[in-house]
């Protein structure tokens, strides 16, 4: 695989890196074959449904995760390759003073590939329960309160997201949870220009600290890089505080399969140094 190397740090807008070919086309297309033979004879019913019906989404730490992988060789071959610990190490590490420029907290770092955050997304019955103890009791606060005596040393985890957005299919502009070190799209189909779903990266009007920038920005934005689903590439980038990103709309009756991954730290409200309170990688 090729080496990933993050664009230089700028105040502001996303480091990121575009690849071609990070995948080859004929992978993809096994890929993509797999998923939609899956999805027609295998998928559970109670799968998750996103962005107002417009998103069929597929983590890891779920049934139909572990479905897939037995379904297809190359779903599962794909698993390892990413997300055994490896490609983490080689992209966190060859990379490792763009991450501390922007204004990551700690370097050092264990990985736990069998750790999921799938319960936040679950609609199961055990999930949704947990959820709503949590809500009533507020644990998400009282859990912030003691994020000050949480190890320096952050145990990483993968998230996994494959998924299928339809006609409809937009996300605004935003950055990720705190909590994600960073970001990648690969692309299993390609479209049409003017079918949208592109990816747009967005730099702010604002050139201040890096601590200052919030989820959603605060002032004027402008894009920066407009990136096109081509079946095999892929966008990768660092999830700092002004890693600004949407995807525009998706048009013409056609849809988008794409892998969403990223890579958390486990128990950290944010991996991200912030002048202001977050909990649970939000605000």
């Amino acid at each position: 695989m090729k080496q990933i190397k993050f664009s230089n740090p700028k105040k502001g807008e996303p480091s990121f890196c575009e690849m071609e070919g990070f995948i080859s086309k004929e992978k993809a297309t096994i890929l993509l074959n797999d998923l939609i033979d899956f999805n027609n004879k295998i998928l559970l019913k109670d799968s998750i449904i996103s962005d107002k019906g417009t998103r069929l989404n597929i983590f890891n730490g779920d049934k139909n995760y572990s479905k897939l992988l037995k379904f297809s060789d190359e779903w599962s071959n794909l698993d390892k390759l990413l997300f055994d610990g490896q490609f983490f190490k080689n992209v966190f590490e060859n990379n490792i003073e763009v991450f501390k420029s922007k204004g990551i907290k700690t370097v050092e770092y264990k990985y736990d590939k069998y750790h999921s955050d799938y319960f936040k997304f679950s609609t199961e019955f055990i999930h949704r329960l947990q959820k709503k103890i949590m809500r009533v009791f507020k644990l998400k606060y009282i859990k912030s309160l003691f994020s000050v005596f949480i190890p320096q040393r952050m145990v990483v985890y993968p998230i996994i997201n494959i998924a299928t957005s339809k006609t409809g299919y937009n996300v605004p502009i935003h950055t990720d949870n705190r909590y994600k070190i960073f970001v990648g799209l690969i692309y299993l189909n390609t479209l049409e220009q003017s079918a949208g779903g592109k990816t747009l990266l967005f730099k702010s009007s604002k050139k201040q600290d890096e601590k200052k920038y919030m989820r959603t920005p605060d002032g004027e934005t402008e894009v920066i890089k407009e990136v096109s689903p081509i079946a095999g590439n892929s966008l990768i980038f660092i999830n700092s505080n002004d890693s600004y990103h949407a995807a525009s709309l998706l048009k013409n009756e056609i849809k988008r399969y794409f892998i969403y991954f990223s890579f958390g730290v486990k128990r950290y409200e944010s991996i991200w140094k912030t002048s202001y309170k977050v909990i649970d990688g939000s605000i």
